[in-house]
């Protein structure tokens, strides 16, 4: 049976949003987290990226605002540790019933469908229960909360996921992000291999050993983002600027160690097919920086 709901622009709505925001906030912290990076600011800051992306892609306008929101505020929601516990749990217990269906599917894959599987369920059944949304619409929250860090977009993702997606890396690839990334990669990582300083071993989180490894995971994000139009929402000039920073960091650490300095390989890998876009935004960025440097006096 269907059930009447008000629209999503409606009180009910609102008040469920408001009470979701006021139980998350507060676990959204440090203290609460064990580390900085996916705290209620970085939440927070998905509003206002929101608003430049519809005007780039106007048919992500369509995602009711509402929705958008609730998304939102649960994407992270397995970072909080009592959360993260319930969700482990049941995803051993769909690990359990489900290993012989999958039978042929490798271990490592397995574990992370299970892994999904649980935070989905755990949407539905923990944030989405007592929501006025529809049922389709709790399906499309709460597989977009599932999904939202999986490598790769695909054709069959819905709006609200390619949204949210891309919220999240944009954010990543600003000055702030970049900063919640450095302390929480930072908590329990050295800045690079002493042995091995050049040269990207993984770029998936829980796979990286080092801080070096993590820049070139933000860097990689910028041609992992779905299309030119989504590229258009990151401050190219910021972004290049980083760029700039990072062959400074490799000047360095060859400086240091004495090993040949191999940051552009790293850097030429992880921009791929737009390294010569980044590069010209640079050239750009240097040169309205020198103009303006010399009107210091």
């Amino acid at each position: 049976m269907t059930t009447t709901v008000v629209s999503p622009t409606g009180n009910a709505f609102e008040v469920w949003q408001a009470n979701l925001e006021a139980k998350l906030a507060p676990k959204y912290t440090p203290k609460v987290m064990g580390v900085y990076g996916h705290c209620v600011d970085h939440v927070r800051r998905f509003g206002a990226i929101r608003e430049v992306i519809v005007k780039i892609i106007p048919e992500l306008a369509a995602v009711p605002e509402a929705k958008f929101q609730a998304a939102q505020w649960l994407h992270n929601a397995d970072r909080v540790p009592e959360y993260k516990s319930y969700i482990e749990e049941i995803a051993f217990a769909w690990a359990r019933d489900n290993r012989e269906r999958y039978s042929e599917m490798p271990e490592q894959k397995f574990m992370k469908l299970a892994r999904r599987e649980g935070f989905k369920t755990f949407c539905l059944t923990t944030c989405l229960a007592d929501s006025p949304w529809l049922q389709e619409d709790r399906e499309d929250i709460a597989n977009t909360v599932a999904d939202h860090s999986k490598f790769m977009d695909e054709p069959g993702d819905s709006p609200l996921l390619t949204l949210i997606r891309i919220c999240d890396k944009v954010d990543r690839m600003g000055p702030l992000g970049i900063m919640s990334s450095a302390a929480f990669q930072g908590a329990n990582k050295m800045a690079y291999d002493e042995h091995k300083p050049f040269g990207c071993e993984s770029t998936e989180e829980g796979r990286m050993i080092t801080m070096y490894e993590d820049i070139f995971r933000i860097m990689e994000w910028f041609g992992m983002l779905p299309s030119d139009e989504a590229r258009k929402a990151v401050d190219i000039n910021f972004f290049a600027h980083f760029v700039l920073n990072a062959r400074t960091l490799g000047k360095e650490i060859a400086a240091r160690t004495g090993v040949e300095n191999k940051i552009e390989e790293d850097i030429k890998k992880a921009l791929g097919k737009h390294y010569a876009e980044v590069n010209e935004a640079l050239r750009g960025y240097c040169l309205r920086s020198a103009i303006e440097c010399s009107n210091f006096e």
